[in-house]
């Protein structure tokens, strides 16, 4: 083997280095474009879904589901956790949204009213939870970038239970969203609790974020 064919095999490696990274690069850029326009289509659907009153953008009519109802009930835990340190706005908010998730997606799904009113308060739990980490000021990069994708997920699994194409699929993604929702609101406050970044304006809000610890 000459120095020119040596000198080939070893810049192999390198190049071959060099497509993996662009690819990766290319993988990663078409991920972010899918997720910005996942989210520019949940927002549009949730005003359209609050102004309507619709249920969703399906054909099947929603059933009363014992699973899907029995999954709006954690929002209660969180409020219960914020009556308890006197922090009664947010303990409300998360009492409403509770009942308001299950009049709307199990037990009262052809009512305009709750259904508008669910999307409003939906939208309102996850600003004032993981959501507004991003306006803080005290908060770090790495904290808005773990909140910004619990939110994220979040909307993620409540885009597929809006492809729901019966019943069935809609009782089992319902449920995930819920459930999914509640662990974002969750693991933000354990991460508040951790960081002792929480509202200033609300003082309870401290004790609430230690969870009763």
């Amino acid at each position: 083997m000459d120095l020119e064919e040596e000198a080939t095999v070893l810049k192999q490696p390198t190049a071959e280095r060099g497509v993996l990274k662009r690819s990766m690069s290319t993988t990663a850029l078409q991920a972010a474009q899918s997720l910005r326009t996942e989210f520019i289509h949940n927002i549009r659907s949730q005003i359209k879904l609050a102004q309507t009153g619709q249920a969703h953008d399906n054909s099947f009519d929603i059933e009363r589901s014992l699973i899907v109802g029995l999954s709006c009930l954690p929002f209660l835990v969180i409020s219960y956790q914020f009556f308890r340190v006197h922090c009664y706005f947010h303990g409300v908010q998360y009492f409403l949204q509770a009942f308001l998730s299950f009049q709307a997606d199990c037990w009262n799904s052809k009512s305009k009213w709750y259904n508008t009113a669910d999307r409003i308060s939906a939208t309102g739990v996850i600003l004032l939870g993981p959501g507004r980490v991003i306006l803080f000021p005290i908060a770090g990069t790495a904290f808005r970038l773990q909140a910004a994708l619990l939110v994220a997920i979040s909307l993620c699994v409540l885009s597929w239970s809006r492809k729901s194409k019966c019943m069935k699929e809609y009782a089992i993604r319902h449920t995930l969203w819920h459930v999914v929702g509640f662990l974002a609101v969750y693991l933000y406050a354990d991460r508040v609790m951790y960081n002792r970044t929480y509202d200033p304006y609300w003082p309870y809000e401290s004790q609430f974020w230690k969870f009763g610890a």
